[in-house]
């Protein structure tokens, strides 16, 4: 193998990584990691293969053609967009070898010089793709409005800034190397550096896309957290506020009596303070019993009240002994977003329905949770599990979710979520074992 080839191979190989980095910044994978690196892999073998050819026309059309298959079998995306990103690359891979020719020939060489001098090719095959590099990573940041939500830390700016500077650098080097007669320890020295030059920059790019994910998901897990943490205060809160309300109309024979005393008295002065006082902590509604357990009944009554007051019919079967298993944390997280999704779910709907069964199974051996509630219009999955959201606010998308499959983990459940267009109903089950 000469020289040449190890060039041309190497070229490809840088392809295949700043392709991967584009598209995984935008897309959402659907294969393993394995597969899909073997995928590049072998697609951009054949693309180094086809180039062989030397016919300009075939390896554009192949380069865009095989781009778009790698789209379409390793993320989550349509056919016409495939197309689009796939036509993007195509065209900046195009234009950074075309503007980097026309560097070189600034230096009194011909356009296609680097196809019979091997410093010019070595020239042309860092910059070009320092250069596509740079164009792919503005690209990708230009067609992600769905991260223009998590702000990028200001630092990460340096990351983007590389491979600008790696082409400066890298035409300085270039510069060098044509102007001045080198022995072959240089030139060998030279060739090091820039690919070097290259092989940083790509790890560079790899070390930020993966600190971006960290931080997205260190984000959102203190989030989860913060909101399970305030669920479960908000519930105790109110467990305890209907545990005095229970006290004081217990008490509320004593203070007739009283009442009386005062009345008999002549006290009427004293009868108006006393109500007034009463009246700031009394409520004479006691709450109804929809469960035998306190926080389960206090998280069902308030989703109760939140049906009634936008018009959704609520139905509620909870039997008897069916969350023992559960801790109080563990069911104010629990119930409170599936209800909370559904309920979200139902308002928009036309039949405004959300039914809630939790029962044991027929065989006695699992607790099967069930959460059905009316949706117009199917949902769209989600990569990862979940379904993507329609909401303006895309940073707390999803916390709920979360929280719910941390405690279908925690007690070694099963979570299964499916849409039934038939019915225009959407259905979340939660299977625990009742050991």
């Amino acid at each position: 193998m000469n020289r040449e080839t190890i060039c041309y191979a190497a070229v490809f190989l840088a392809e295949a990584q700043i392709a991967w980095l584009y598209l995984d910044y935008l897309f959402a994978k659907k294969r393993r990691l394995s597969v899909m690196g073997l995928s590049f892999l072998l697609v951009y073998f054949a693309l180094f293969v086809i180039s062989r050819l030397g016919n300009t026309e075939i390896n554009i059309a192949s380069f865009y053609l095989f781009n778009c298959l790698l789209l379409l079998l390793n993320f989550r995306c349509g056919v016409r967009t495939a197309l689009l990103h796939a036509a993007f690359l195509s065209f900046i891979m195009s234009a950074s070898e075309t503007l980097f020719a026309l560097l070189i020939s600034l230096f009194g060489y011909e356009f296609s010089a680097y196809t019979n001098h091997f410093s010019v090719m070595v020239a042309m095959a860092i910059g070009s793709k320092l250069l596509y590099l740079a164009l792919a990573l503005t690209g990708a940041r230009v067609f992600s409005p769905h991260k223009s939500d998590n702000k990028e830390p200001q630092m990460m700016v340096l990351f983007c800034c590389l491979p600008v500077a790696s082409v400066a650098i890298a035409g300085l080097i270039v510069f060098i190397g044509l102007h001045m007669e080198l022995d072959d320890a240089a030139e060998l020295m030279i060739l090091i550096n820039v690919f070097s030059l290259l092989a940083v920059n790509l790890i560079f790019m790899v070390l930020y896309n993966h600190l971006q994910k960290v931080s997205a998901e260190t984000i959102s897990l203190r989030l989860s957290m913060q909101k399970e943490a305030a669920d479960a205060a908000y519930y105790e809160a109110l467990r305890e506020q209907s545990e005095n309300q229970r006290i004081l109309v217990h008490d509320m024979k004593n203070h007739l009596q009283t009442i009386d005393s005062l009345a008999r008295d002549g006290s009427y002065r004293e009868i108006n303070d006393y109500i007034s006082r009463l009246d700031e902590t009394l409520r004479l509604e006691a709450p109804a019993r929809l469960c035998g357990d306190p926080i389960l009944n206090t998280v069902l009554l308030r989703a109760a009240g939140e049906c009634r007051e936008k018009g959704i019919d609520f139905q509620c079967d909870v039997r008897e002994d069916t969350v023992f298993f559960l801790d109080a944390p563990g069911i104010t997280t629990l119930f409170g977003n599936l209800l909370s999704n559904a309920i979200e779910a139902a308002e928009v709907s036309a039949g405004k329905v959300v039914e809630l069964s939790v029962r044991p199974s027929d065989t006695k051996a699992s607790i099967i949770i069930s959460v059905v509630n009316s949706c117009d219009i199917a949902p769209i999955p989600a990569p990862g599990g979940g379904f993507h959201t329609r909401k303006r606010d895309k940073v707390l998308h999803g916390i709920g979710l979360k929280s719910i499959g941390r405690v279908v983990e925690r007690y070694r459940g099963i979570e299964t979520m499916y849409y039934r267009p038939q019915d225009h109903s959407f259905h979340h089950i939660i299977q625990f074992p009742s050991q």
